[in-house]
């Protein structure tokens, strides 16, 4: 029998990672829709999301690939939608 973690338990990184597309995502899609100016409360949760992936990343333990996958989540999110709103 294949071992899984309970429902719902996954990595915080990999939570943050998948809030941060799927809030992305549905900000893209909304604008894309023709309805109005992108949704300001959706932004800012966004932009809370990174700001707390970013804080758990600089405090994660220095393990070895840690600092493989601190570089590559950092660079992901940037790419993805840069830094936050109204920084």
């Amino acid at each position: 029998m294949e071992e899984r973690p309970p429902l719902g338990v996954i990595p915080k990184v990999l939570w943050y990672e998948q809030r941060i597309f799927d809030l992305s995502r549905a900000i893209h899609e909304y604008v894309a829709s023709g309805r109005y100016e992108q949704p300001y409360w959706w932004a800012c949760e966004l932009t809370n999301v990174m700001r707390e992936r970013e804080r758990h990343l600089e405090n994660m333990p220095a393990k070895s690939g840690n600092i493989e996958a601190r570089a590559h989540l950092t660079t992901a999110a940037g790419m993805q939608c840069g830094r936050g709103v109204n920084e």
